[in-house]
């Protein structure tokens, strides 16, 4: 059973990932009047908690007016237990050249479990100057079968240094109460983004420290990861243009899953 839910998780990585660098090239080399204004894709690794995670991600985004936008994901997360597949839209305005903010919805099915995670909320990125970006991120989940609600949200800066350098820092977090499980998390993160000049690859280490306290106590702990993103198009460049970023992809719950196996969370 092990091996099969391995199998699995690979297969499902592998899946996404395919769907992910198909539908990029597309909609990067669409017609403009289409309304596409470009895709991305990427690949990624995360230890936390002692818990590997490999997660891909697709993302377009997509003109619906001179000021909106819809940008869609398609995302999958691994865990050595299972996998899940997420599907997010973020419906947004772009008032001008130094803003976009709005609204967006994801459904995370958990696979081979009759479990789910539902979220909405708001978010924002704001250009500061040249060479700085701003983001937020609130929300509130629910997490099926068992109706447990959560609330979540993130903050994050990330500045340029030189062309092809930035550095990033973020604090995150979420709250889930229940009666037989309480969980808080609260996540500071510090990052390094390089983009490369030759090609349109940008990779991204990160290094994290997490505080937990939940049903089993308190705890803490460290965490790491890798992501390597294609963007095809566009400039090459460690912070772009605003109309070139993309609202990052909606996964709340990450801590808390790699502490509980999906079935500790039943009833």
């Amino acid at each position: 059973m092990g091996e099969d839910m391995t199998r699995l998780s690979h297969l499902s990585l592998g899946l996404a990932t395919a769907l992910a660098t198909t539908v990029a090239p597309l909609a990067a080399t669409a017609d403009s009047g289409l309304g596409f204004l470009g895709a991305n894709s990427s690949i990624g690794y995360i230890s936390l908690n002692d818990t590997s995670i490999a997660t891909a991600d697709g993302t377009l985004d997509y003109a619906i007016s001179r000021y909106h936008g819809l940008q869609l994901d398609l995302s999958t997360t691994s865990f050595p237990d299972h996998w899940q597949g997420t599907l997010a839209s973020h419906l947004y305005m772009r008032p001008n050249a130094d803003a976009k903010y709005g609204l967006f919805a994801a459904y995370t099915d958990i696979n081979q479990e009759a479990a789910s995670i539902g979220t909405l909320g708001i978010e924002g990125l704001w250009a500061i100057e040249d060479q700085t970006l701003l983001s937020m991120r609130a929300g509130i989940g629910l997490y099926q079968p068992d109706n447990r609600d959560f609330i979540f949200g993130d903050i994050g800066v990330k500045t340029g240094i030189g062309e092809h350098l930035a550095l990033s820092a973020s604090l995150s977090g979420y709250d889930l109460e229940e009666s037989d499980l309480a969980s808080r998390d609260l996540t500071a993160a510090l990052g390094a983004t390089w983009s490369f000049a030759t090609a349109p690859v940008d990779l991204t280490l990160s290094a994290s420290y997490s505080f937990v306290t939940d049903t089993e106590g308190n705890d803490d702990s460290f965490g790491v990861s890798a992501l390597l993103t294609w963007r095809p198009g566009g400039n090459r460049q460690a912070i772009r243009p605003l109309y070139e970023e993309t609202f990052a992809p909606v996964r709340p719950l990450t801590g808390l899953l790699a502490r509980h196996t999906v079935r500790s969370l039943e009833r």
